[in-house]
């Protein structure tokens, strides 16, 4: 989570929020919590729920979605290396 807030050092008009705490996690995101939970002993890979928002100046014209995960393999959450 650090190095994703450090990418946004300065960007004007990003805010970011985090949700680490993992029953939080389990109530409010189970599909990405049961993904993530073999992960969960594992301090360097503890799962973390991410939320970058934009607010641009002016009037909107069009909003744009991104999501994604921070995994090249999908392993289930489970740390095979």
């Amino acid at each position: 989570y650090e190095y994703v807030k450090a990418a946004f050092v300065g960007a004007k008009g990003i805010t970011m929020t985090a949700v680490t705490d993992l029953a939080e996690m389990e109530a409010d995101y189970p599909c990405a919590y049961a993904v993530a939970r073999a992960s969960e002993p594992n301090p360097k890979h503890h799962p973390v729920i991410i939320r970058v928002e934009y607010k641009g100046e002016g009037p909107i014209d069009r909003s744009v979605y991104f999501a994604g995960k921070g995994i090249t393999y999908d392993t289930g959450g489970a740390d095979i290396k």
